[in-house]
C-alpha cells in the first residue's frame, strides 16, 4: 500500500500534510489516488479560463499556481498565489470566476468533478475538511481586502513574507530559506503597490537586517529577524 502511494506521488505530496487528502487514512488515500491523474505545466501556462467549466478540481502537488482577472482596461488584477497542499476550483460552483496559471514549472492532481463530488459523499471527513479548506479561502480573500485598504506599504510587504514563509515551512526541505517564485511584478500587484515602492521596500528590509537573500535571482529569502518584521508589518511578534 505505501509503495502504491509513493509512486503515485501521494506518499510524499504537500496535500498529505496540509490540504484537502490530510484527513484521509491510508486506505482512503488509496481509494482516492484511483480517482486522480496527474498533469505537468510549464511556467506561465494556463491551468483554466475565465468561465470555463468547474468540471475538473485540481490539486497543487509542487510548483505555484496565480489567480488574477482581467480588468475592463487590460490590467491584471492577482487575486491569490496557490503552492503545494492548495487546491483549485469549489465543488460548489458551474463556472471559475478568474484565471489561473503556473507560476512556474508545476505539478498538478486532477479530479473529475462528479468522481470528487461521490468521494465527499463517501466520507464526511473529507467532506469537511474541504468546507474548511474553502472557508479559509473565503477568509483569505477578506484578509486580502484588509491588507490592500488598511495597510501602508511597509505593512503590506512584511505581512506578505510572513504570510509566505507560514505556508511554506510545512512543506519545504529547507527550513531557513523560502521561496518567491512570483515576479516582483506580480507581488506588487497582489499588494496594490508600485513595483518601485516594492523594490525599495525589500532593499529597506534588507539593509534592517530583517531578511537576506540567498541567490542572485532573488527569488529565495531568509527571514533574519521574525520579531523585526511582524512588528513591521503591526502583527503581535
Amino acid at each position: 500500500m505505501k509503495d502504491y502511494l509513493n509512486n503515485h506521488l501521494c506518499g510524499s505530496c504537500a496535500s498529505r500534510f496540509r490540504g484537502i487528502c490530510s484527513a484521509l487514512n491510508i486506505k482512503e488515500l488509496n481509494d482516492f489516488s484511483k480517482l486522480t491523474k496527474h498533469q505537468h505545466y510549464k511556467k506561465k501556462s494556463h491551468i483554466v479560463r475565465l468561465d470555463d467549466k468547474v468540471d475538473r478540481i485540481y490539486n497543487v502537488i509542487n510548483g505555484s499556481v496565480c489567480q488574477y482577472k482581467i480588468l475592463d482596461d487590460g490590467r491584471k488584477q492577482i487575486l491569490g498565489f496557490l503552492f503545494p497542499g492548495d487546491f483549485l476550483g469549489i465543488p460548489f460552483e458551474e463556472n471559475y470566476s478568474y484565471f489561473a496559471d503556473a507560476i512556474e514549472d508545476s505539478c498538478l492532481c486532477i479530479f473529475n468533478r462528479e468522481d470528487f463530488e461521490d468521494f465527499l459523499q463517501k466520507s464526511p471527513k473529507f467532506e469537511k475538511i474541504v468546507l474548511k479548506k474553502t472557508s479559509l479561502k473565503l477568509t483569505e480573500s477578506f484578509e486580502h481586502s484588509v491588507l490592500l485598504g488598511k495597510k501602508n506599504a511597509e505593512e503590506k510587504l512584511a505581512t506578505f513574507l510572513i504570510l509566505i514563509s507560514k505556508i511554506q515551512e510545512i512543506y519545504k526541505k529547507d527550513e531557513n530559506v523560502f521561496n518567491l517564485p512570483m515576479t516582483r511584478e506580480d507581488i506588487s500587484d497582489y499588494l496594490g503597490l508600485r513595483m518601485e515602492t516594492t523594490s525599495r521596500i525589500f532593499s529597506l528590509f534588507v539593509r534592517k537586517s530583517l531578511i537576506k537573500f540567498s541567490n542572485k535571482k532573488n527569488d529565495n529569502f531568509l527571514i533574519t529577524n521574525m520579531n523585526g518584521l511582524k512588528k513591521e508589518s503591526k502583527l503581535n511578534p
